[in-house]
Protein backbone atom coordinates (compact mmCIF):
# COMPACT_ATOMS: atom_id res chain seq x y z
CA UNK A 1 0.00 0.00 0.00
CA UNK A 2 1.46 3.38 -1.01
CA UNK A 3 0.55 6.72 0.52
CA UNK A 4 1.24 9.16 -2.31
CA UNK A 5 1.01 12.23 -0.08
CA UNK A 6 4.36 11.56 1.60
CA UNK A 7 5.72 8.81 -0.69
CA UNK A 8 5.81 6.19 2.07
CA UNK A 9 4.61 2.62 1.84
CA UNK A 10 3.60 -0.17 4.19
CA UNK A 11 3.99 -3.81 3.28
CA UNK A 12 1.17 -5.55 5.15
CA UNK A 13 0.18 -9.18 5.38
CA UNK A 14 -3.49 -9.49 4.45
CA UNK A 15 -4.47 -12.44 6.63
CA UNK A 16 -1.81 -12.06 9.32
CA UNK A 17 -2.93 -8.60 10.40
CA UNK A 18 0.57 -7.20 10.73
CA UNK A 19 3.00 -4.98 8.83
CA UNK A 20 5.95 -6.77 7.20
CA UNK A 21 7.92 -3.64 6.34
CA UNK A 22 7.83 0.03 5.47
CA UNK A 23 9.95 2.68 3.81
CA UNK A 24 9.93 5.60 1.44
CA UNK A 25 9.55 5.36 -2.31
CA UNK A 26 12.72 7.35 -2.85
CA UNK A 27 14.91 5.05 -0.77
CA UNK A 28 13.91 1.66 -2.09
CA UNK A 29 10.93 0.52 -4.11
CA UNK A 30 10.89 1.00 -7.84
CA UNK A 31 7.66 1.03 -9.86
CA UNK A 32 8.07 -0.56 -13.27
CA UNK A 33 4.95 -0.70 -15.43
CA UNK A 34 2.38 -2.54 -13.31
CA UNK A 35 4.83 -3.85 -10.71
CA UNK A 36 6.35 -2.51 -7.51
CA UNK A 37 9.84 -3.80 -6.70
CA UNK A 38 10.88 -3.59 -3.05
CA UNK A 39 14.44 -4.49 -2.04
CA UNK A 40 14.98 -6.53 1.12
CA UNK A 41 16.59 -4.80 4.08
CA UNK A 42 19.99 -6.31 3.26
CA UNK A 43 19.54 -5.79 -0.50
CA UNK A 44 19.97 -9.46 -1.38
CA UNK A 45 16.48 -10.05 -2.79
CA UNK A 46 13.75 -8.04 -4.49
CA UNK A 47 10.09 -8.53 -3.61
CA UNK A 48 7.84 -7.85 -6.61
CA UNK A 49 4.17 -6.85 -6.12
CA UNK A 50 1.38 -5.94 -8.49
CA UNK A 51 -0.41 -2.60 -8.16
CA UNK A 52 -3.05 -4.32 -6.01
CA UNK A 53 -0.40 -5.29 -3.43
CA UNK A 54 -0.26 -9.00 -4.26
CA UNK A 55 3.17 -10.57 -3.93
CA UNK A 56 4.04 -11.87 -7.41
CA UNK A 57 7.56 -13.15 -6.88
CA UNK A 58 10.80 -12.86 -4.96
CA UNK A 59 13.99 -12.71 -6.97
CA UNK A 60 17.73 -12.60 -6.34
CA UNK A 61 18.93 -8.99 -6.57
CA UNK A 62 22.22 -9.91 -8.22
CA UNK A 63 21.15 -12.45 -10.83
CA UNK A 64 17.39 -11.68 -11.14
CA UNK A 65 16.79 -15.42 -10.68
CA UNK A 66 13.24 -16.06 -9.43
CA UNK A 67 13.37 -17.65 -5.98
CA UNK A 68 9.64 -17.83 -5.29
CA UNK A 69 6.61 -17.04 -7.42
CA UNK A 70 2.91 -16.81 -6.68
CA UNK A 71 -0.25 -17.12 -8.79
CA UNK A 72 -3.67 -15.71 -8.05
CA UNK A 73 -7.08 -16.65 -9.44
Amino acid sequence: MVDESDEEFLLAEFHGNHVRGSGTLLSGPVVQREELQVPSEDGSVIYVFDRGGRHLRTQDAGSARILTSFGYL
